[in-house]
């Protein structure tokens, strides 16, 4: 089992969560789970504590000097990754990487797309990302749920098939979307979801930082559609 699958971690200015991070990257039940740390540009020290530890032979670290995305981040790590299966998850410890081990169980299925069903999410996020999953929905006319939740695992051939991802939080719709598009099964594990201990999130703010969230996620949506759309069409007529 080990060297199947490789989970990408970006960090931005998660210093105060780093340490609890390692802990548990560092647990035994994921010992046949490689996992990379990627620093993307912080600016609070971590690059510092980064350089002090010593790391396990199934956890690795990189660094990139500017943050250019939450996309680029994780992308920058997934081209590194040699492992069958790969995908993210988040630094911010609301979803705990010790449930990757719910996904090893499925890797017997290729191809496959598992994605994290966030348990335990207050009623406003809920209602929130629930809105944006009907419009997305609506738009693709096929069913999305809980666009953003991790963790995200796939096979290292769709990785290879993206042309032009984003670079922003709007990977996460792309990798779904991609998945759907090439009808590869989808199967959601539910993954506890806590609150974020330290640190805050870049964009759930408040009212209108979400409703811009869901405007961006949209024009998005609406883009991809319209790509593969145009790449159906072509293809129909060949």
């Amino acid at each position: 089992m080990r060297d199947r699958i490789g989970v990408v971690i970006p960090c931005f200015n998660e210093i105060d969560t780093l340490p609890k991070l390692l802990s548990i990257l560092r647990s035994p039940s994921l010992s046949e789970i490689t996992f990379l740390l990627v620093d993307n540009g912080s600016t609070d020290g971590s690059d510092q504590w980064f350089d002090q530890q010593e790391y396990p032979d199934n956890i690795g670290f990189v660094r990139l000097p500017q943050n250019l995305g939450y996309g680029n981040g994780i992308l920058s790590g997934l081209k590194l990754l040699n492992t069958p299966f790969i995908g993210w998850t988040h630094a911010d410890l609301q979803a705990n990487p010790k449930d990757l081990v719910l996904f090893l169980r499925h890797l017997d299925c290729h191809p496959i797309f598992l994605k994290g069903n966030r348990v335990g999410r207050p009623a406003v996020d809920r209602f929130f990302t629930g809105g944006m999953s009907i419009l997305v929905s609506l738009l693709f006319r096929r069913r999305f749920t809980d666009i953003n939740g991790q963790p995200t695992i796939f096979s290292k051939e769709l990785f290879q098939e993206w042309c032009n991802p984003p670079l922003d939080f709007g990977l996460d719709l792309f990798a779904y979307v991609s998945a759907k598009s090439s009808r590869i099964p989808i199967v959601r594990v539910d993954v506890a979801f806590g609150k974020r201990v330290h640190g805050h999130s870049r964009w759930n703010l408040g009212w209108r930082s979400r409703l811009k969230f869901i405007g961006r996620t949209f024009r998005l949506a609406y883009s991809l559609r319209r790509d593969w759309t145009s790449i159906a069409s072509s293809s129909s007529r060949k």
